[in-house]
């Protein structure tokens, strides 16, 4: 129950746009003040007095006929509000003289039988051809529900496609439903409708981050104990156990096992029932080194400093191997762009990454000059000693694991994320020359 007698908000996403009312609690009765930020064309709408909280909603996109679930601070669309949002969504992105009609109708599969979808999308051309889209809703959907969901579907009649709506859908969800062939909508904005006739093809991006996510233990790869779990995945083959993973992190097996639940949920890699000693069978190394450039950033996640070698890349190498083979405990590992080309070059690299554990020092012993905007040096003091594990030599300079090259070129500035995307596929070609048996 909503009352005047504490400060609270109320946001209500509607259809057309948001409704939010908030109290303004001062000696007297309670003021709610109602704000719509809504288009030109919603304008309609109708006042519900309840007790002293005033709320206006639209006519055309609120109660009674869709159902939501409101509560305090959040809402959660029912079925009905998805389907209209999503139909609204795709009428406004085709152009003068298309049109977008939901209706609740079986419809006649490829083989025997109907299909009963929540409803159908029927989109009609200027010429009147017409696609139909079969609507799905979800109220979530993460990426290990893809596969199964799919595999569920009926057969469609040849020019029908499903059509997914939900709140939201992240990268790989989206990666998953595409390569299935079916369309989505999510309330965020991300949207791929495909139709063959008539040819419709709509792709947009909204946001990447559930805006309003489910509480979860761990929802990101970002940090250095991420990193080490993540590179003891890659760089081990299955199939392994958590215990074992942690024990090459050196992390708990307790925060193993919230990421692996976090992987699985993205689905990133696959195990063999639950608990520290129960393999994981299958580690999509590929997609996790992507998954993990989303949450780390090689100039970001680690204390980068630009500098440049005056006598250029080559002369620097030497002097940097130099004072490697006269200082104890001394130790590098070169990444990005130059590391990544010694296994799938794409063009000679203009600019060299070097992790060293003291940037300063390594740049005095080795000639570097400091540098504001013009370098061709990157010395990156590490987020985590893990870099330099199972490192390998090329013409003898020593260069980070694979895993790592491929994540620091695909956040990298300029051609780098090509180049990572190169060395991905040198990797998978060549998968015995870099993971090690587990």
């Amino acid at each position: 129950m909503l009352t005047g007698s504490q400060p609270c908000s109320v946001v209500v996403a509607g259809l057309g746009g948001i409704v939010s009312a908030r109290s303004s609690v001062d000696p007297g009765p309670a003021e709610w003040t109602v704000v719509c930020g809504l288009s030109a064309r919603f304008r309609a709408s109708v006042i519900l007095p309840i007790g002293r909280l005033t709320l206006m909603f639209l006519t055309s996109t609120m109660f009674p006929d869709t159902g939501n679930t409101c509560y305090l601070g959040n809402i959660v669309p029912a079925e009905t509000d998805l389907i209209l949002r999503a139909t609204r969504l795709l009428g406004d992105r085709l152009g003068e003289g298309w049109s977008v009609r939901s209706y609740n109708e079986p419809v006649r599969g490829k083989g025997p039988g109907v299909l009963q979808p929540e409803a159908t999308l029927s989109i009609t051309a200027p010429d009147g051809t017409n696609a139909i889209q079969l609507v799905e809703t979800k109220a979530q959907m993460f990426p290990r529900d893809v596969q199964r969901w799919v595999s569920a579907l009926r057969p469609v009649p040849r020019g029908n496609k499903y059509l997914l709506v939900t709140p939201f859908l992240g990268p790989r969800a989206r990666d998953l439903l595409e390569a299935a062939g079916v369309n989505y909508v999510d309330m965020t904005g991300n949207m791929l409708v495909r139709a063959d006739s008539p040819s419709v093809f709509i792709r947009e991006w909204g946001a990447d981050k559930d805006p309003a996510p489910a509480e979860e233990p761990v929802r990101s790869l970002r940090g250095a104990k991420a990193a080490r779990v993540v590179r003891a995945l890659c760089d081990y083959k299955e199939p392994m156990t958590s215990r074992a993973v942690a024990t090459r992190a050196g992390v708990t097996p307790g925060y193993v096992s919230k990421i692996v639940a976090l992987l699985e949920r993205e689905a990133l890699l696959e195990r063999k029932g639950r608990g520290p000693i129960q393999p994981i069978t299958r580690v999509l190394w590929a997609d996790l080194v992507r998954r993990w450039s989303a949450d780390y950033r090689l100039l970001d996640s680690n204390t980068a400093r630009l500098f440049l070698a005056p006598q250029g890349l080559p002369a620097f190498l030497r002097d940097l191997n130099r004072w490697a083979a006269r200082t104890p405990d001394a130790r590098y590992a070169v990444t990005g762009s130059f590391a990544a080309a010694q296994r799938a070059p794409i063009a000679p690299p203009g600019l060299l990454f070097c992790y060293v554990d003291a940037p300063a020092d390594v740049a005095e012993k080795t000639g570097l000059m400091r540098a504001d905007r013009t370098g061709n040096v990157y010395l990156c003091e590490p987020l985590d000693a893990v870099v330099f594990d199972r490192t390998w030599t090329a013409d003898d300079v020593v260069c980070a694991a694979p895993a790592q090259v491929a994540a620091d070129c695909l956040t990298g500035p300029d051609r780098m994320p090509s180049e990572g995307e190169a060395l991905l596929d040198w990797m998978a070609a060549n998968e015995d020359a870099w993971r090690a048996d587990g």
